[in-house]
């Protein structure tokens, strides 16, 4: 399988995640666990919302994504070097990355074993790789939108399905910590426009029979909500691993 790239949503998509806010509180995060002077790499860099906010307090950070759109909005952002690569394929020697981080991007990865195998490969002895993952048991969604994840969302990037992996790349866990729950847009009509545009990357291989079955009939009932400028109670929440090698 190929990794997903964000190339359809990079417009927007600091506009839908959160933008330079969500980054610096998640660069807040990860800060303790980086060395003060080490070199960093992080694969998904994305936009780059994160390696920016760490550029000036970590040592040299280098982002690889495979989206070149993402990587063009990176550009305007981010110091540090750039690089259009797949995490399954890491261009750089081994034993030569004092840590890695991978936010938001293991359930998009190809070939999760792979990226694990690659990571520890490039990682020096004591390196350390932290991931930013999915945390289902802390999730408040609009409960017909939650349905449709169930249904259409696989997320392979929950602890219990990458710890295996980690450990057979030679990994240990060092370290697990819940992440404050990000709120995003949660009126009834916001919520029909995310989905209406496939903002989630979930959304995009939705043949076209179920989701005028399933998707279309959620987006309709979400616009015949009476009170449409009315706030839910919608987050997403994340946790911190920090696996060493």
């Amino acid at each position: 399988m190929p990794s997903v790239s964000f190339d359809p949503i990079a417009a927007r998509y600091d506009a839908t995640r959160g933008g330079e806010g969500r980054g610096r509180v998640i660069a807040d995060l990860l800060r303790p666990w980086l060395p003060a002077a080490g070199a960093v790499v992080e694969i998904g860099v994305g936009t780059a919302v994160v390696a920016t906010a760490l550029a000036t307090t970590s040592g040299p950070i280098m982002g690889l994504d495979v989206s070149a759109a993402m990587l063009d909005i990176a550009a305007q952002r981010f110091p540090g070097p750039l690089l259009q690569a797949d995490a399954r394929a890491v261009p750089l020697r081994a034993g030569s990355v004092d840590a890695i981080t991978a936010i938001w991007v293991l359930h998009l990865v190809g070939d999760r074993p792979a990226v694990f195998a690659e990571c520890h490969r490039v990682l020096r002895r004591g390196g350390r790789l932290l991931g930013v993952i999915f945390d289902r048991s802390r999730r408040v969604d609009d409960p017909c939108v939650l349905e449709l994840e169930l249904r259409f969302r696989h997320r392979a990037d929950a602890l219990e399905n990458l710890q295996p992996v980690a450990e057979a790349a030679g990994f240990r866990t060092t370290h697990i910590e819940p992440i404050p729950a990000f709120a995003r847009p949660a009126t009834a009509a916001q919520t029909a426009d995310l989905l209406e545009q496939r903002t989630w990357s979930w959304l995009w291989d939705i043949p076209p029979d179920a989701w005028a079955a399933d998707v279309v009939p959620v987006i309709e009932a979400l616009r015949r909500e009476p009170d449409q400028a009315a706030a839910g109670t919608q987050q997403l929440a994340h946790q911190l691993v920090v696996w060493e090698r």
